[in-house]
């Protein structure tokens, strides 16, 4: 329709912090992290992140994917990422500390 458009994903980006130092903290912080960058991390890198097929297998989910479907993630991708920024959040795996 338009020869020089560039389409684009948007996410509502929320930046997680631990809630400690103690190490499940830090991992409970980076895995909400991920949920957020998921969607945009397929949009832009045109395939399913290592982490979230990890996820995936681990929770019996699966994927119905056709003939040609990675090959076309992999050839479209978005040209831009754009983000709203509206809130920080703390993460524990100790419901005492939230």
């Amino acid at each position: 329709i338009i020869p020089d458009s560039k389409i684009g994903c948007m996410i509502a980006a929320t930046t997680t912090y631990p809630m400690t130092s103690k190490p499940e903290d830090v991992f409970a912080a980076m895995e909400n992290e991920r949920k957020t960058l998921f969607f945009s991390d397929v949009q832009a890198r045109g395939a399913y992140p290592g982490y979230m097929k990890r996820y995936l297998a681990e929770n019996n989910i699966e994927i119905e994917m056709a003939e040609g479907d990675e090959e076309l993630l992999k050839e479209h991708t978005v040209d831009y990422i754009g983000f709203s920024y509206y809130m920080s959040m703390a993460a524990s795996t100790d419901p005492e500390e939230l």
